[in-house]
């Protein structure tokens, strides 16, 4: 495990720092509005396509060894395919509707979907246990898109390379997809067995609506700015995403619920030290958006100060979900994260009308330390139950 573990952490960390320069780039050739319109876009989109993955997500990172595994990954890829085409042509109908500018919502949303469905690919080549070439991919897309904004400045420039790159993305995972194919399963069969991952992890992707609330109750600039910090989210949770790929494996390979635990309690330290550095990170926050995006995004402080003491919550969080991707998801979480997500969003919306970007920063942190709390509950309540 330690050695897949340090192939993933360092794969994923020269990713996050590639996708840093990416969104730093994106932001400074679209501006602080147009910015906003990019993220608002791209975090409706990817709530879309995170509610459509059907909890193949996880249980790709369990491994396509089995007939049963690859007639799960037939249908999910069936029901992909048919949702990019959707996002493609739809997006061009609603910008139409709100007199939006197309392309760039268009590529937003291409980037979005195709980038999440490039996640998939990752989580195939860490089920089958091979890290290296799984961060490999990560890393080259990641590079292709700061390769064509380095070469094409502007706003042109910028939507030309996350065109590409989301198109990359559903690329890398139909190539993958297709070379384990089986005669498809039925679509709700599959939902039924993965229903209570579909249900928990809609919950933390409807939290991604933060940007179109920050939008809707105090405009495009404020989005803009509560973009550009609240994406520096992303590099630090690639990290924690791929201890978690490399977790659930290990502790579901263990023979009997003392040995799981033990495997996990070791998961839980790492996750914790990491947690712990990326709270003391967060005096570093202001600095770091002013050094990437430039001086017009400096009102974009508090919320580069709560995105890391909330990344350091969701971390601790994403520990325990991967003990219940390894083991089972108690029905109770479904229920409190979705609790969590809508208490949530409401405040976003709210304390961004009355304060602006400070209100913002304070609800994103409540945000995720209701979501630690959903998670948490339920795991302590089960092992008492299990003691009892």
């Amino acid at each position: 495990m330690i050695g897949r573990l340090s192939v993933s952490i360092g794969g994923r960390a020269a990713a996050a720092g590639l996708q840093i320069f990416v969104v730093a780039l994106i932001a400074r050739a679209l501006g602080v509005s147009d910015f906003g319109v990019f993220v608002a876009t791209s975090s409706v989109v990817l709530v879309l396509m995170t509610f459509s993955e059907l909890g193949m997500g996880a249980r790709l990172l369990t491994g396509l060894s089995t007939v049963p595994s690859r007639r799960n990954l037939t249908t999910f890829t069936i029901v992909r395919v048919l949702l990019l085409v959707a996002v493609s042509v739809g997006s061009v109908f609603v910008a139409a509707s709100l007199h939006l500018d197309a392309g760039l919502i268009v590529a937003a949303s291409i980037y979005a979907a195709g980038d999440a469905t490039g996640d998939l690919a990752t989580a195939i080549l860490q089920g089958a246990k091979r890290s290296g070439y799984a961060m490999l991919l990560l890393c080259g897309r990641r590079l292709l898109v700061l390769g064509l904004l380095w070469c094409i400045p502007g706003e042109e420039g910028a939507v030309i390379a996350i065109t590409v790159g989301g198109a990359a993305g559903a690329l890398v995972f139909g190539v993958l997809a297709c070379r384990n194919l089986a005669r498809p399963r039925r679509l709700r069969e599959l939902i039924a067995e993965n229903l209570r991952i579909i249900l928990s992890g809609g919950a933390s992707s409807a939290a991604q609506l933060d940007v179109a609330m920050v939008s809707a109750g105090a405009g495009s600039v404020a989005a803009g700015l509560y973009g550009s910090a609240s994406r520096l989210f992303n590099p630090i949770n690639l990290v924690v995403s791929t201890m978690v790929q490399v977790f659930v494996p290990e502790v579901a390979g263990q023979a009997g619920q003392p040995s799981r635990l033990r495997a996990f309690r070791r998961v839980r330290i790492v996750v914790l030290l990491f947690a712990v550095a990326v709270a003391a990170a967060s005096v570093m926050g202001p600095w770091i958006v002013v050094v990437l995006y430039g001086p017009q995004y400096q009102g974009a402080a508090p919320i580069a100060v709560a995105v890391f003491l909330a990344a350091a919550f969701s971390a601790i969080g994403q520990a325990y979900m991967a003990w219940y991707y390894a083991t089972e998801i108690p029905k109770l979480v479904p229920v409190l994260m979705w609790a969590a997500s809508i208490i949530g969003i409401a405040a976003i919306l709210l304390l961004a009308s009355l304060f602006g970007v400070v209100g913002a920063a304070g609800g994103l942190v409540l945000m995720h330390l209701l979501a630690l709390g959903a998670i948490v509950i339920p795991w302590k309540r089960s092992l008492e139950a299990d003691d009892g």
